[in-house]
């Protein structure tokens, strides 16, 4: 049996992002773009969805307090991202990499259109 493979997820991570887990993804393969690399370091939280959702990319942060409610504004104004992937706790970066391994092998692009991820212990 062929299985068709998943769109690729780009990924943008947020200025809060661990060098060495951003490294181990891109090691992996993974295309990824850091606020650093865009010159959207103390950017507003709106404007870095804004951004990723032009880049057509998924956003991933550890900013649980701002981020649930800020997509729960753009779906409420009727706004799209590309995805919002919560990295919650401080795992080791090995932890971290399976996780977000066992997300983005498993889900596509599409997928992830307008969710919000929760990327706990379910990933592991």
């Amino acid at each position: 049996m062929v299985t068709a493979a998943l769109p690729t997820i780009r990924l943008y991570f947020d200025e809060d992002a661990d060098g060495r887990l951003v490294q181990a993804v891109r090691q992996r393969g993974y295309d990824i773009q850091l606020a650093r690399q865009a010159n959207m370091l103390g950017a507003s939280d709106d404007d870095q969805l804004a951004y990723a959702v032009s880049q057509g990319r998924a956003f991933v942060t550890h900013n649980v307090q701002h981020f649930p409610p800020l997509c729960a504004e753009w779906e409420a104004a009727g706004r799209e991202h590309s995805g919002v992937i919560m990295l919650l706790g401080r795992p080791t970066i090995g932890i971290w990499l399976r996780r977000l391994e066992n997300l983005l092998s498993s889900f596509g692009a599409e997928d992830l259109k307008n969710a919000l991820v929760f990327l706990g212990v379910e990933f592991d």
